[in-house]
């Protein structure tokens, strides 16, 4: 389990990281008024740690999946085609767990979009550029 751990390790970390990238890019070109390009370094700084702490659940849940997928002797291209995705459910329930409120009420879609979109393509690359290793069944958990 623990070459889960450390794979979905990496992949949620740096799908935070470049999330929150993204999104402050995305914020302030969708509305250049009221955002600036200071609200990107300034949300950087607010989104990791808030996404680290929300992407908690998300992060075992690929670990436990990558887990019944590897012992099942699947090839890791059809895996990473599997956890590309969940990766849209694993924003959704992020989301869901930060704020339930704007994903319930479709008047809040057009402001969480961007946020959506980014996180989703973050963590979509960040499937893809970490190499999954085999499980090897002669090898004998203790």
């Amino acid at each position: 389990m623990k070459k889960e751990l450390v794979y979905s390790f990496k992949v949620f970390m740096t799908a935070v990281i470049i999330g929150a990238i993204l999104t402050g890019v995305a914020t302030v070109f969708s509305d250049p008024v009221l955002y600036r390009v200071s609200d990107i370094f300034i949300g950087f700084f607010y989104m990791v740690p808030v996404g680290i702490v929300f992407f908690i659940p998300s992060w075992f849940f690929l670990a436990v999946i990558l887990r019944r997928f590897t012992k099942r002797n699947i090839s890791p291209f059809y895996i990473k085609i599997i956890l590309s995705i969940l990766s849209v459910f694993f924003v959704i329930q992020t989301l869901f767990i930060f704020d339930y409120h704007s994903l319930l009420h479709t008047n809040y879609w057009p402001s969480i979009f961007p946020m959506f979109a980014s996180y989703c393509c973050a963590l979509f690359i960040s499937v893809w550029i970490y190499k999954i290793k085999a499980y090897d069944k002669n090898i004998v958990n203790a």
